[in-house]
This record gives C-alpha cells, structure tokens and sequence, in this order.
C-alpha cells in the first residue's frame, strides 16, 4: 500500500506577485504595502529624538554594575550627544 502526501491546490495567482523581494510575497498591485528591493524598512527617527554615545555608556554600567534599563535620567543625559 502506497501512502501520499496529500496535495495542496493553491488557487492563488503568482503571476501577479514580485518574487524577487526579500521576505513576504508582495502583490504588486497593493498600495498598502511596499517593500523596497533590499527588504530593509527603515523610519528615520524624530528630528528631536536624543542620541547617545552607547559605547561609553556600557562601560560605565560595567564600572557601576548596572545594566541599560537601570540607569535614571541624570546618569543618561552624561552620555547624550548633541543634536545636529
């Protein structure tokens, strides 16, 4: 006795989809989604969205024995570096 898999019919028409995308399969008549060619969707952050210098503030939580989320205030704003 033989056993099969059985058998997806998909009705789906790919003919209309862009297959050279990275990720999800995108329609190409969809006008709310699109996903650049790279696959990377990036929002540039807020003009006054505040930076810092990451690097100097892990040391510091090393040398305090803290991690990121515990830092207050005070002690972040040290690390904030200014806005261009």
């Amino acid at each position: 006795m033989r056993i099969t898999a059985p058998v997806v019919i998909d009705s789906f028409d790919k003919s209309s989809c862009n297959q050279d995308r990275v990720g999800v399969t995108v329609l190409d008549n969809s006008n709310d989604f699109f996903e650049p060619r790279s696959g990377i969707i990036a929002v540039p952050a807020p003009k006054d969205a505040l930076n810092y210098n990451y690097a100097e503030m892990l040391k510091y939580c090393r040398k305090v024995d803290k991690k990121l989320k515990e830092l207050d205030k005070d002690e972040r704003k040290m690390f904030e570096l200014p806005n261009d």
